[in-house]
């Protein structure tokens, strides 16, 4: 009896740290798969290669259909077998070759976000800020002298800076937004095509499908307001930035994985409690991503940043392969997310009260 306690205590001890080995490995294998985006430069090939091998099993057919037989038939007989194979051939190869010039290439699709993102509007704020601006700072100090130059520039700067966010950054920005999520889409689906062995599953309706988008954006736009609010309420600056970065790698992880999801058929409340089940990979997984688009000061250039890497970690998330704990240590991070949005949700769209009169 003096022992079952001393048992115990071991037993408990080994249940803490396998749990935490556990806990570690699933922690780098969410790291090392978020950086396994190398197939990105593969997939467009490996799909190439695909129809290759169908093509030559095509003719293989062909060829055994066009030798079937012992007895030898007439020659006239053979040769119009062969020419309807090779009509029915030539028509198939038609088809092929035109659908696979109408699917999207994910590495095109890359290339489009990099120069929309980066060469277009990344690069045409850091011309405005650090050539522009310098440039028409010399000429007014030029024309008027230090003194007089210095002083209207200063009530100048203002002016200049929210007519460009207004005129150009703005409108960019909501522009860019609506076409990088075009494009993500096509990403996604195209390698969910491409590594998966079916079609991506829709939702039970369109009505479900509307509703899950719309949910998905209100949840995910709380849970970052979430993040705010909570790192702001800790007053020790290392622990707050580490509560906003823990946040950020668990959103950036649904971003990625979400679009994989949805193409399985999982509903947002299914994809949340997988997360929370599993959040030592995720938080793994969305580190590098979090820690890159954190760096910046400003917003919109950390949205460019964003949107340049993005498509890297779809392809990586379409490939990852999720790694559970020892024990559950399921973490229900977004119930307050999940709870402030059914709130609001139910009041926006609740049917108003019928008039008893």
């Amino acid at each position: 009896m003096s022992n079952n306690p001393q048992q115990a205590n071991y037993y408990n001890k080994l249940w803490s740290v396998q749990n935490l080995k556990s806990i570690i490995y699933a922690f780098c294998k969410g790291f090392a798969d978020s950086l396994k985006f190398t197939d990105i430069f593969f997939l467009d090939a490996m799909d190439q290669n695909r129809q290759y091998d169908r093509l030559v099993e095509k003719n293989v057919k062909k060829e055994r259909l066009l030798n079937r037989g012992d007895s030898p038939g007439p020659s006239s007989e053979n040769l119009a077998k062969k020419r309807a194979l090779d009509k029915r051939s030539g028509k198939g190869g038609a088809q092929s070759k035109g659908g696979d010039q109408g699917e999207p290439k994910i590495m095109e699709r890359t290339i489009k976000c990099c120069i929309l993102n980066g060469c277009f509007f990344w690069f045409s704020i850091v011309v405005f800020e650090n050539f522009l601006m310098p440039f028409l700072h010399w000429i007014v100090l030029c024309i008027l002298g230090t003194t007089a130059g210095t002083a209207l520039w200063s009530s100048v700067v203002p002016v200049l800076s929210v007519t460009f966010a207004t005129l150009w950054v703005l409108p960019f920005y909501l522009l860019s937004k609506v076409v990088n999520s075009i494009w993500f889409a096509d990403i996604a689906d195209t390698a969910f095509r491409k590594t998966s062995s079916g079609r991506p599953k829709m939702m039970t309706s369109f009505s479900v499908s509307v509703a899950d988008t719309i949910f998905t954006i209100v949840v995910e736009s709380i849970f970052l307001i979430q993040s705010k609010i909570f790192s702001m309420c800790i007053p020790i600056s290392a622990i707050s930035m580490l509560i906003n970065v823990f946040h950020l790698c668990l959103l950036n992880a649904l971003y990625s994985f979400e679009y994989k999801w949805y193409n399985q058929g999982l509903e947002l409340h299914k994809r949340l409690s997988f997360i929370e089940c599993h959040w030592p990979y995720f938080l793994g997984y969305g580190l590098p991503l979090a820690l890159i688009t954190s760096y910046p000061e400003s917003v919109v250039v950390s949205g460019c940043v964003f949107s340049i890497l993005f498509p890297l970690f779809l392809v990586s998330g379409n490939q990852g392969q999720v790694v559970a704990t020892y024990q559950d240590v399921t973490l229900k991070i977004f119930n307050p997310t999940m709870s402030l949005s059914n709130m609001l949700l139910s009041r926006t769209l609740a049917p108003p009260p019928m008039s008893t009169s």
